[in-house]
């Protein structure tokens, strides 16, 4: 049996990522990320044995590159600055990777009809956003800047959920003629705007 080394599981991801991106992952086959790793169809299929937890890697792989890429600068503002810079990622992402949350919305859907596939390490690493964000909270009612909340998290599942709703309609391709009419960050900041009005502290 082939054993891949770590660089090699950090290709295939790295490759799975990139092809569903660019094609999506209902037109992606095992063979196509295969050939883009350079391993044999039969020894990708010993490690993943199924498209669905290819998904799962590439989407774990995504979710790392967005994290390192977006929330590792530190901040010497106040907890509301932090917030802030929290939801504007959901925007930058938008404006540079408008193909991540096509991935994503199409994600959610593929791995929903399927059983299969280790989906905790995934979950593992969402909590890594809400650590940040549960940090920032506490940090602004310390230092004043943000508001008391009854259940903050609930806001923050609430909020973070629409907004990457928002995201996914946002990025999908448009339907019906105002879809071409909107400025459609303009949209995504004024929804985040009505959430941060409600985080500052009057």
């Amino acid at each position: 049996m082939n054993v891949l080394s770590q660089d090699k599981h950090d290709a295939i991801a790295e490759n799975a990522a990139k092809i569903f991106l660019s094609r999506g992952i209902e037109a992606t086959t095992i063979r196509d990320i295969a050939l883009a790793s350079g391993v044999g169809e039969a020894t990708l299929y010993r490690h993943y044995k199924t498209k669905v937890q290819l998904a799962i890697l590439a989407a774990e792989y995504l979710q790392k590159e967005i994290f390192a890429s977006y929330f590792v600068s530190p901040s010497s503002g106040s907890g509301f600055a932090d917030l802030c810079a929290f939801y504007d990622v959901f925007v930058q992402v938008y404006n540079n990777h408008p193909e991540y949350y096509r991935f994503l919305d199409e994600f959610d859907v593929f791995v929903s009809k399927s059983n299969d596939g280790d989906k905790a390490s995934y979950e593992l690493g969402i909590s890594r956003f809400e650590d940040v964000y549960f940090a920032f909270y506490r940090k602004g009612r310390e230092d004043g800047s943000v508001a008391e909340l009854d259940d903050v998290q609930s806001f923050y599942f609430a909020s973070t959920h629409a907004t990457l709703s928002l995201c996914k309609k946002l990025a999908s391709e448009s339907v019906i003629g105002q879809d071409l009419r909107i400025d459609k960050s303009k949209e995504l900041k004024v929804f985040i705007e009505t959430v941060l009005y409600r985080l500052e502290k009057k």
